[in-house]
């Protein structure tokens, strides 16, 4: 998975790997997503590619919950990242049981 190459801080890689993603669904939904991260980060950095990801991921219906977790807790809002784990858990995705060990819900286990 390409949120290997975000924990290592090679943006461009990740983007590039959300862009790939993108382009094998051949769904207008996530070409948005990978649209929007790729500016949110040419534009702003990591924090506006992770402030973008998360604006345009809670416009998508079809965006599983575990995937809006993420960008979430790292921009700091445990409350939200929280929602949306109970959410992947209530629709019985395994994404809650990584919370212990994925670095980009550090700010949840305090």
């Amino acid at each position: 998975m390409y949120l290997k190459y975000f924990r290592n801080r090679d943006y461009l890689t990740f983007l590039s790997g959300l862009r790939r993603d993108v382009l094998a669904v051949r769904d207008n939904s996530p070409f948005a997503i990978a649209t929007v991260a790729e500016k949110g980060f040419a534009a702003r950095g990591r924090q506006g590619m992770l402030e973008d990801l998360v604006q345009v991921q809670e416009k998508q219906d079809l965006v599983p919950p575990n995937e809006v977790a993420w960008p979430s807790a790292l921009l700091g809002k445990q409350i939200e990242a929280l929602r949306y784990l109970n959410t992947a858990y209530e629709e019985w995705d395994g994404a809650p049981l990584f919370v212990e060990v994925y670095p980009e819900f550090d700010s949840l286990r305090a």
